[in-house]
């Protein structure tokens, strides 16, 4: 009864003595009688639901989840009757990039040299920068996504905007008025904190167009700037966050994430 373009991820969370209950078959089973409500547009490119099953108690709030353009956010939890409880996630609309990134896939390791990066993935990488990332320069142009922004630059070295990620489903109720930002501070959902930093320079598509002194330089007021934001929108210390880069990354826009120590990459 969902949208053919609706995509459902579900992830089991079983325990050790039900786990002989449950099958995939129940859980696929009882995926007609979700229902979803819209958690939190928030202008972006596509939008989060919460969801949870026909004639069980809604999922109780959780601060808003998330919307952007880029990774999905988490939904509700139920039970299929098998005694599974589960999670679920909704994007919509979800575009053909996000469902090949769910889908099953066969995992390689590739030693990428100079002359395949060159040759090969250079390409690739201008191909899809020029697929997506109209959206991130809306981003980075604060015409898109403002009550997700805590810092926007203009000038070398600090030509890049610092964002509130997609991924942080946790998040309270984003917004740009200041008054609000306040009750960030310190909130239980922090601990979910995962911020964005982004070039707003189109030419830097990943860490290796980063060269010499610049590079260095733009990478170093990425991580202050990010750090900055943690500490003082959010009440998190330094010494409980990391600042990394992503290869391949999951969009061509250089970018540098900041998340807890203790945050598990998923994948």
């Amino acid at each position: 009864f969902i949208s053919l373009f609706l995509y459902f991820f579900i992830s089991l969370f079983l325990y050790f003595f039900i786990f002989s209950r449950c099958s995939k078959e129940a859980v696929v089973a009882a995926i007609p009688a979700l229902q979803v409500d819209l958690a939190n547009h928030s202008g972006a490119e596509y939008s989060y639901y919460e969801g949870h099953l026909c004639g069980s108690p809604p999922p109780p709030p959780h601060g808003g989840g998330g919307s952007g353009g880029s990774e999905g956010g988490s939904g509700g939890s139920g039970s299929s009757g098998s005694g599974a409880a589960y999670s679920v996630e909704v994007i919509w609309p979800a575009s053909e990039r996000q469902i090949q990134r769910k889908s099953p896939a066969e995992v390689v390791l590739v030693a990428e040299s100079r002359a395949l990066y060159e040759t090969v993935v250079r390409a690739h990488a201008i191909d899809q920068a020029s697929r997506s990332n109209g959206w991130i320069d809306a981003v980075c142009r604060l015409e898109k996504e403002k009550e997700r922004n805590l810092f926007s630059g203009g000038g070398f070295p600090k030509n890049f905007v610092v964002n509130v990620d997609t991924k942080w489903t946790s998040h309270g109720p984003l917004s740009a008025d200041p008054e609000v930002r306040t009750l960030w501070r310190g909130a239980d959902w922090t601990s979910g904190l995962y911020l964005l930093a982004i070039s707003q320079d189109p030419t830097l598509l990943t860490m290796r167009d980063l060269r010499g002194e610049p590079g260095a330089s733009l990478v170093d007021s990425m991580r202050v700037e990010l750090l900055r934001a943690a500490w003082e929108v959010y009440g998190v210390p330094a010494n409980q966050l990391r600042v990394f880069f992503h290869y391949q990354p999951q969009f061509y826009r250089l970018h540098a994430h900041c998340t807890r120590i203790d945050f598990v990459t998923p994948g």
